[in-house]
């Protein structure tokens, strides 16, 4: 599958980088054809998701921005700390995340904590 666009961004586990973390997504969202509640759902979104790795990780984030056509895909994964237990959201976070995006996956695998959310632009539908 070809991407339409892809952007790479390399971050310390710093919330001070959110705020780049959330314009990367939302200028994707924009490319991809997301209106302004659309874009605003995926920033927070991203923003959760971030925020629940952040705790876990050990050394730098790797986010890696996909726009699909009218779809965007984002991905984020660091090398774990030690005996780091696995990256969760809190229950509002957990709701608020389901209900903004079309899927999302937070992730332990051995060495590694990883997101991935994905939004598509929908159409507006005519009165």
């Amino acid at each position: 599958m070809e991407h339409d666009d892809e952007v790479i961004l390399i971050v310390q586990p710093d919330s001070r980088h959110l705020r780049a973390v959330r314009l990367l997504a939302a200028d994707a969202g924009g490319r991809a054809g997301l209106d302004a509640s659309q874009v605003d759902d995926l920033r927070i979104a991203v923003d959760e998701l971030f925020q629940a790795i952040l705790e876990h990780a050990d050394e730098r984030v790797v986010l890696r921005v996909v726009r699909l056509g009218r779809r965007v895909v984002i991905r984020a994964s660091a090398r774990a700390r030690d005996r780091a237990e696995p990256p969760r959201l809190g229950n509002v976070a957990e709701l608020i995340v389901d209900a903004v995006c079309d899927g999302y996956s937070l992730d332990r695998d051995g060495n590694k904590v990883s997101f991935m959310v994905t939004k598509r632009a929908h159409r507006m539908v005519s009165a």
